[in-house]
């Protein structure tokens, strides 16, 4: 028997020219029976993320799995469970207090973003 896992993985993202470097975190979900299992999943995962290509500038860009942050067993999920957010920057209000969203409308989707 599996049970669904959380997992929270570091990457760096980097240019060979050294004119770029940044981490990234990624939150993935994985059935596994047991801890150990799921730590070795979550490293199968992270490493199928790893990439190397040439960019526009021409140079190397590497994706590259730093480490597993966190794995945390979830258990049975329910439709509709949250599984991580996070706390945007707070910024002046883009819009005032009464502003009404409307989400089903995907025209205003990626402005929100």
């Amino acid at each position: 028997m599996t049970v669904w896992f959380s997992t929270s993985m570091r990457f760096a993202e980097y240019t060979d020219d050294t004119t770029f470097f940044r981490y990234r975190t990624s939150v993935y979900l994985l059935r596994a029976a047991d801890h150990e299992a799921a730590r070795v999943r979550a490293v199968e995962i992270g490493r199928e993320q790893e990439r190397t290509y040439r960019n526009a500038e021409g140079a190397l860009f590497r994706t590259a799995l730093v480490g597993v942050d966190t794995l945390d067993m979830l258990g049975d999920l329910e439709d509709g469970v949250e599984v991580a957010h996070w706390p945007g920057e707070e910024i002046e209000p883009p819009v005032a207090w009464g502003h009404e969203f409307h989400p089903e409308d995907d025209s205003e989707f990626y402005t929100t973003l």
